[in-house]
């Protein structure tokens, strides 16, 4: 073999490598990231993103792998299944956190329970979590600060009057109702539907997965500005292009495009009513 062949056997043999290096490298990196976000990494309680000191309605949740369910009821309450949890509740200041470590603690006994009066708005909510299910029928507060592992999160209703930031983790979520004021919204890997009346300026970070956005006033109340991705989006049911800026409302919304189809839908515009002129009625009643 000459010189010039053993050369390019050499740089052929580095080069490949060199590319299975950089794969094996990017799957690690993919994997250590997703494990981090579930929290498999580290197995403690993913803290909330709040501290309740300082307010006076406050619920602040940090949890590991345990399933949380908040429902409407008389009054302020928690209860958990497992001696890990504690809870501490002073008036309308509820604190709650997961002590147990580790992936596997999770199971049937690791269910919370929050109930929540149906009139009642915190001053301020977080909820933190590395996995598991969650379920809220309803939550209303000024800031919402929601900070989520892996699993599936269902929210029957959320308003948030002054503030919210969402950080999604991998799995589904949902919102199926209520109304947020400056929401700053992070998605992550898997499936999100958003049915709310943004209000002030929002935006909206796709991650990886579809995402239906159904913006709960009329498109004439909306600015929305797309941002494409990997993927299509469409607002009120037509594709429009990159960069494009749909409306002249003054709610703003803008939305990053990840990896997925993105579809963003207002609601119809009230239609006119139109009455007829007293006068007018009784003519044709004596006609």
């Amino acid at each position: 073999m000459n010189t010039v062949s053993q050369t390019v056997k050499i740089c052929a043999y580095g080069l490949a490598y060199f590319l299975a290096f950089t794969i094996i490298a990017s799957i690690v990196a993919t994997v250590v990231a997703i494990l981090s976000v579930v929290g498999i990494v580290n197995g403690s309680a993913k803290q909330s993103p709040i501290d309740c000191d300082g307010y006076e309605k406050c619920l602040s949740i940090s949890l590991g792998f345990s399933e949380l369910e908040i429902t409407s009821g008389q009054e302020l309450s928690a209860k958990a299944e497992d001696s890990k949890v504690e809870i501490n509740q002073d008036g309308n200041k509820l604190v709650i956190k997961d002590t147990k470590k580790g992936l596997f603690s999770r199971g049937s006994d690791r269910k919370i329970t929050v109930t929540v009066p149906d009139d009642m708005v915190f001053d301020v909510v977080g909820i933190g979590n590395k996995g598991g299910k969650v379920s809220v029928e309803k939550l209303a507060a000024d800031e919402v600060y929601l900070n989520l592992g892996a699993g599936e999160v269902v929210f029957g209703y959320l308003d948030a009057t002054e503030r919210a930031k969402i950080d999604a983790g991998v799995g589904k979520l949902a919102i199926k109702d209520g109304g947020i004021k400056d929401g700053d919204i992070h998605l992550g890997i898997g499936e999100a539907s958003i049915a709310s009346a943004l209000t002030g300026y929002s935006k909206v970070d796709a991650g990886i997965g579809a995402v239906n956005l159904d913006l709960l006033l009329p498109g004439s109340e909306y600015t929305v500005k797309a941002h494409k991705g990997i993927g299509r989006i469409r607002f009120d049911y037509s594709e429009v292009s990159d960069g494009s800026v749909i409306g002249s409302g003054k709610n703003y919304v803008e939305v990053d495009g990840g990896i997925g189809q993105i579809e963003i839908n207002t609601a119809e515009e009230a239609p006119i009513k139109i009455e007829a002129k007293p006068e007018k009625i009784e003519a044709e009643v004596n006609e």
